[in-house]
């Protein structure tokens, strides 16, 4: 889950319970400096990245 705590569109308490109820494997990125709707030049490409780079332990690319 990727979530900033500065967000006014969801509680950040409410990412916490989304990150409870995950199956595993599950993570919490926390990003202070992204909005909610990514709007901010560049946001979403920051957080596929994160996302991206937090998969590779996951599976495999061979």
């Amino acid at each position: 889950i990727a979530h900033s705590p500065f967000d006014q569109t969801v509680a950040f308490s409410d990412a916490l319970s989304f990150l409870d109820a995950a199956l595993q494997p599950a993570s919490l990125l926390s990003l202070p400096e992204v909005d909610h709707l990514l709007t901010r030049r560049r946001s979403g490409q920051r957080v596929g990245e994160l996302i991206a780079q937090w998969a590779r332990a996951y599976i495999s690319l061979d």
